[in-house]
């Protein structure tokens, strides 16, 4: 699966706190990209991986 972004999305996306390469991998396997961030900084905060 191949997606081409423009600069602009790709900014946008880093402002969510993702990397486009994990915003990718939530969309290849239809993971809730609010959920995967929730779960990121929930893990950071309490140093557990989740």
């Amino acid at each position: 699966m191949y997606m081409a972004l423009t600069e602009e999305q790709a900014w946008e996306i880093r402002k969510l706190g993702i990397t486009v390469i994990e915003w990718k991998w939530c969309v290849k396997e239809n993971v809730n990209v609010f959920i995967y961030i929730m779960n990121k900084a929930i893990g950071k905060a309490t140093g557990i991986s989740l």
